[in-house]
């Protein structure tokens, strides 16, 4: 079994933070930002730092 899959429960209790959610949503917008921009160093470093 994967682990994201395993560790989907904690991650889903974890959103419900306000503050998590928000923060959460912040990073997600800012990759895709840097993808759609052509920025694809930073976006696969924002992308990492994220799953981190």
């Amino acid at each position: 079994m994967r682990v994201s899959k395993r560790i989907r429960r904690v991650r889903m209790y974890d959103l419900l933070a306000q503050d998590r959610m928000q923060t959460t949503t912040t990073e997600h917008i800012e990759i895709m930002e840097l993808a759609r921009d052509g920025q694809l160093d930073e976006g696969y470093r924002a992308l990492h730092a994220n799953r981190l």
